[in-house]
């Protein structure tokens, strides 16, 4: 089955939904694929998780030190189960924007992986589904790197993905 669209997008993190949007507002039709989740490394593993943590330990460490500020807190404490919970809280509410903007510029997201067949054509490899397009545009991103001889077994050797899915200080 071929499908068709003026735009076929891989990636949907900061530059696939981007152009996405770009595409749409200037009145294509536009088909994004995401493997994962809708944001790509930014959001889901990089920049927000890492900002939303530094930012918890910036106001304990504040509050820890205001009494050089005239202010005095007794019993301070810092539970890092509930600073991964916000984390988590603005990922999914960043997140769930993105994809209603998406949707509301009438993209097509299709949330699996895909191969490039040719200068334009899009396999969906879930479906096998084959995706007719004028251009293709591919924004595959980045992701935690595997290092040769190591096990990231999540426990003692973390990658960074690992790091920020913790819920107590190792």
């Amino acid at each position: 089955m071929i499908k068709d669209f003026d735009i076929g997008i891989i990636g949907g993190g900061i530059a696939g939904y981007t152009a996405a949007l770009h595409y749409s507002k200037s009145g294509k039709k536009v088909v994004l694929f995401e493997k994962s989740e809708i944001g790509g490394t930014c959001l889901n593993k990089g920049c927000i998780p890492t900002k939303s943590i530094l930012k918890s330990s910036e106001i304990y460490s504040l509050v820890k030190n205001s009494e050089q500020f005239g202010v005095t807190c007794e019993n301070v404490k810092f539970d890092y189960k509930k600073v991964i919970e916000r984390k988590n809280e603005i990922i999914v509410t960043l997140r769930k924007n993105i994809e209603l903007a998406l949707k509301s510029a009438k993209i097509s997201v299709i949330k699996t992986e895909a191969k490039i067949l040719s200068d334009k054509q899009i396999q969906n490899l879930q479906t096998n589904e084959i995706y007719e397009t004028d251009r293709i545009v591919c924004c595959t991103g980045s992701g935690a790197r595997k290092l040769p001889g190591f096990d990231f077994d999540g426990e003692f050797i973390l990658n960074s993905d690992d790091v920020l899915e913790l819920e107590k200080l190792p």
